[in-house]
């Protein structure tokens, strides 16, 4: 109940200027309570206060991502003309309002993309939680690999861990 209330009043973001639009107003309602958790637990001297907004995090960003990208059909991807595979790529990038995203390849067999800001980031550094920010995207390394078994992400850097951006390949793990 402490941390419904504290995201009610607009925590932990209060301090901070208004989201200057729908996205920015997505991640802080994506982020907030997390980060108002852990606040909460170490407020309150629990001592796995990490590993438990580690596992919160952890399990809403793959009911996200399951909602958000769904099931990668191989088949349907490789149907696909160039074109439509451009089009329904950036429509599935505009539903990510944290991110910034350059597409790089969009082939029937990969597909790359550079996350080139992330207001997870941003927004951890700016309230004082930038230790938290490498726990969302935790989410990606299970959701591609174990949820989509036969998807293999290659990101060898985050945004979140100091890198310049976050590089993400896509690909199949055996060919067809």
């Amino acid at each position: 109940m402490a941390v419904e209330r504290a995201v009610r009043r607009g925590e932990p973001f209060a301090h901070l200027p208004p989201p200057a639009d729908a996205k920015d107003a997505g991640s802080r309602a994506q982020l907030g309570p997390a980060i108002v958790l852990h606040r909460e637990l170490t407020r309150r001297g629990h001592p796995e206060a990490r590993a438990i907004v580690a596992q919160a995090v952890h399990a809403g960003a793959l009911a996200f991502l399951g909602r958000t990208v769904g099931p990668i059909s191989r088949q349907a991807l490789g149907g696909m003309t160039p074109a439509e595979r451009r089009t329904w790529l950036a429509a599935l990038g505009e539903r990510f309002p944290n991110a910034t995203l350059s597409w790089e390849a969009t082939g029937p067999d990969r597909v790359s993309f550079r996350v080139t800001a992330c207001r997870f980031v941003a927004l951890c550094r700016a309230v004082g939680a930038a230790d938290l920010a490498p726990l969302f995207c935790a989410g990606d390394a299970t959701f591609f690999g174990t949820v989509e078994p036969d998807v293999r992400l290659d990101r060898p850097h985050t945004l979140a861990e100091g890198g310049p951006d976050c590089p993400f390949t896509l690909s199949w793990k055996e060919a067809p």
